[in-house]
């Protein structure tokens, strides 16, 4: 019981970690440009501050998506192939080698997420 509650919470883990951390980048890119762009409006000057800390707040969150990677390709290799124990062993390495290879897809896609999340506004900087 102790193990499936501990694969089922890897489970969510590296499915549903990386949006979370993309989601969360998201809004916290969104806050931080906007801000600025209220500051620089309001005639107090921006420097360098704002790339740097949005730089910072997507570096610590591509941590994330690269440790939901990590794990799921460990759960993936981890999962034995093709056995034929009772007790449901076999179904449950197979949702392991699903959730595996689906985590590994996901953590790439919300890694390049957060990645052109933190060069958006390094490149395009839209204040008007």
């Amino acid at each position: 019981m102790r193990r499936e509650r501990r694969d089922a919470l890897t489970i969510a883990f590296v499915l549903l970690g990386p949006a979370a951390a993309w989601l969360v980048a998201l809004g916290a890119s969104y806050a931080v440009a906007d801000a600025s762009c209220t500051l620089r409006q309001s005639g107090r000057g921006v420097g360098l501050n704002v790339p740097v800390t949005i730089l910072a707040l997507n570096a610590v969150l591509a941590v994330v998506p690269v440790a939901a990677g990590w794990v799921a390709f460990r759960l993936r290799q981890r999962s034995p192939r093709g056995r034929r124990a009772g007790g449901g062993t076999r179904a449950r390495a197979e949702l392991a080698r699903f959730a595996g290879v689906s985590g590994i897809g996901l953590a790439v896609i919300f890694l390049l997420g957060v990645v052109l999340l933190a060069v958006n506004p390094l490149v395009f900087w839209n204040c008007q």
